[in-house]
């Protein structure tokens, strides 16, 4: 969905799909994020450091395909807050 998202970064992105979107449209919405192609969508990409997720009916929220919970969510970067090893 974040096709030049890296660990290394210091911001994260985050990719908005619209509700109301058709199984099709959807599917493909889908698609062309993955292969990099998420300006040809109807989602939208948005960059920072610290985001704020609201909405006006029940929404839930998924990071790495997973649901996490509903809405309102806050995502924030905290620095070195994780240590990665490399062999």
């Amino acid at each position: 969905m974040a096709p030049t998202a890296r660990l290394e970064n210091p911001d994260f992105q985050v990719f908005i799909m619209p509700r109301g979107l058709t199984r099709f449209a959807y599917l493909r919405a889908l698609i062309n994020a993955v292969t990099g192609r998420s300006s040809g969508t109807k989602g939208r990409l948005v960059r920072g450091t610290d985001v704020v997720a609201e909405g006006t009916v029940e929404t839930w929220v998924q990071v790495d395909g997973e649901p996490i919970a509903p809405l309102p969510m806050r995502f924030r970067v905290v620095p070195r807050a994780l240590s990665i090893i490399v062999p």
